[in-house]
């Protein structure tokens, strides 16, 4: 049979072919990039609230409700290292509260009562908010591994400083006889003067946080 007038069998074929791997391309490429569908680890972190023992609410750590950085410590009232480390935590908290750091302590052992937590407040003159983290949620967030431990947010949630309060142990269980470096101070001078903290990570010495 004679092909009609502008027909070309094999054009047609041609095309039809072209017409279909385009089909079948767009497909892959719906398939490749599913529309509106976020990535898991794109997802950000829920930030737990800051609750202290008396009830009273502290915003988030990214989100303090006073001042402009929250610095949490993680501590424990049986750990030697942190308890060494009240009175240091108590100027810090002092020299840099005005300038806009909020201090909050955290209590990382999570069948200490509330009582406990008074005690231990009491016996080490703290003066200042204490969160107790049973369920880990703040420990997990700022990646506290021991006590004593300092985790500093800003108020977009970025953790910007977290390890040592200073250099007074260069091991577990041998302090030096004076410290030379104190990494939270230059951190939160850092902050303070609107630069970026230049040392943001160090590693923290003391008692070990059990899962």
């Amino acid at each position: 049979m004679a092909a009609a007038r502008g027909f070309t069998p094999g054009v047609a074929i041609r095309h039809a072919t072209a017409v279909v791997l385009a089909l079948l391309l767009a497909g892959c490429g719906r398939q490749a990039q599913p529309e509106g569908r976020v990535a898991p680890d794109s997802a950000a972190p829920a930030v737990p609230p800051l609750v202290d023992i008396d009830g009273q609410a502290h915003g988030t750590p990214g989100a303090p409700a006073k001042g402009r950085w929250t610095s949490l410590f993680f501590v424990a009232t049986d750990c030697p290292v942190s308890n060494r480390y009240a009175p240091e935590i108590r100027r810090i908290c002092a020299d840099y509260g005005p300038a806009g750091v909020d201090c909050l302590l955290v209590y990382v052992d999570p069948v200490q009562d509330v009582p406990a937590i008074r005690e231990h407040l009491a016996a080490y003159g703290y003066g200042l908010p204490a969160v107790r983290d049973a369920t880990h949620a703040l420990t997990a967030l700022a990646g506290a591994t021991v006590t004593p431990e300092v985790a500093v947010f800003g108020a977009d949630a970025a953790m910007l400083y977290r390890g040592r309060i200073d250099d007074l142990y260069g091991e577990l269980g041998r302090p030096r006889q004076q410290v030379t470096r104190r990494d939270l101070r230059a951190a939160l001078d850092d902050l303070v003067a609107g630069r970026a903290v230049r040392n943001p990570r160090t590693q923290a010495i003391g008692c070990y946080i059990e899962p």
